[in-house]
């Protein structure tokens, strides 16, 4: 459990089918349409509850002044210190449910109208841990989601869609062999979550922002018993232009650099913690590692931006050191992330390094 404190007020008194929870931070522009696409559902049983994250806009106004279309149906918890990305506001709004199941849905995107009873329906019928929609409505930001002309049929996997709702194999190696693979999407809102499920393995999201999503995914694949991909299409995902740019990482080089790989770390020391609560990873560290090596590798992949600079060898080496001397005591993390990082960055043609220099650079760090 987090220390942070939360201002959560209570009044209903039934216990709702479906819990949709909804991080919320300077999020004015888009929460409104978010919340007028679940007044639509043709599904009513459901509570929503919207996490603030201390925003600087009137995003609370809005929320308060939704309540009464909602009929005591909508929350608000209002968090005293932002905390930088939405896995934490999920947390909270987690702890604060009492449905059945779990929908987290970000406050800029919709749902189809009725996509609360084809997802239900699906998890009752088939007693699901996990409901798994592979595709999504794309539409851009400032065009009509109403018009059915600029929605497109969009996916975040590379594998062949299911045609009917399919279980998924209990095979641990090749779920996370697929999760590598990308089989399934780590986006939390494409999925109805038994609330159960996530309660009872003690699965929570990880202090990583802005990727908690990926080991928040990667533990339900690895403990849901029953994992069902379905082929209907229940989200509208806007696509926004607001992203940080290549531009940005490359004149920043020095903090982002050391703010990815102090994120990559604090997700294996997550994924370690996690893991080595639960037996079938002790008994088979193998396991452990597979699943392990693609947070990590997801991060290495993610810095080509970085990696394309003309910096000098010698500053990567020493960016690398700085880095890894904050992580001397948990030797495990810095055997790990230290080899597998100088593997892949050798790899990169423009950086030139000898092997065997860079070999007796790392022997010196590790004190061979």
């Amino acid at each position: 459990m987090n220390n942070e404190k939360a201002i959560y007020s209570d009044s209903a008194n039934i216990y709702p089918a479906i819990s949709v929870v909804i991080p919320v931070y300077n999020a004015e522009k888009y929460i409104g349409e978010c919340f007028e696409s679940i007044l639509a559902q043709t599904f009513q049983n459901f509570e929503v509850i919207a996490v603030d994250d201390c925003s600087t806009d009137n995003s609370c106004a809005i929320v308060e002044n939704y309540k009464p279309k909602f009929s005591g149906k909508l929350k608000l918890v209002r968090l005293q210190k932002n905390c930088g990305g939405a896995g934490i506001p999920r947390n909270f709004g987690l702890r604060c449910s009492r449905g059945k199941y779990v929908w987290f849905i970000d406050s800029d995107d919709l749902i189809t109208k009725n996509s609360m009873e084809k997802l239900y329906n699906l998890a009752e019928k088939y007693q699901a841990d996990v409901v798994h929609c592979e595709t999504f409505f794309n539409f851009k930001d400032g065009e009509d989601w109403r018009n059915e002309k600029n929605l497109t049929v969009s996916d975040f996997q590379k594998c062949e869609f299911v045609k009917e709702p399919t279980f998924e194999t209990n095979d641990l190696i090749q779920r996370i062999n697929d999760f590598k693979n990308q089989k399934y999407s780590w986006s939390v809102w494409s999925k109805l979550i038994r609330r159960d499920f996530l309660t009872e393995n003690g699965i929570e999201y990880p202090r990583v922002a802005p990727t908690e999503d990926l080991l928040f995914s990667l533990f339900m694949i690895c403990t849901a018993q029953r994992y069902l991909r379905v082929p209907d299409i229940v989200n509208l995902y806007r696509s926004r232009s607001d992203s940080i740019s290549n531009s940005h990482y490359k004149s920043n080089l020095d903090k982002n650099f050391k703010d990815l790989v102090s994120e990559m770390a604090d997700g294996f020391l997550s994924a370690e913690k996690f893991f080595n609560e639960r037996k079938i990873f002790i008994d088979n560290p193998q396991v452990k590692f597979l699943a392990e090596d693609i947070w990590v590798q997801y991060h290495l992949r993610g810095m080509t931006t970085l990696w394309d600079t003309d910096v000098p060898p010698a500053r990567w080496l020493e960016l690398i050191r700085e880095v890894f001397d904050n992580f001397k005591d948990a030797s495990i993390l810095h055997a790990f992330l230290f080899s597998t990082l100088n593997i892949y960055r050798t790899k990169n043609i423009k950086l030139q390094f000898q092997v065997n220099n860079l070999q007796q650079e790392i022997n010196k760090l590790r004190g061979v």
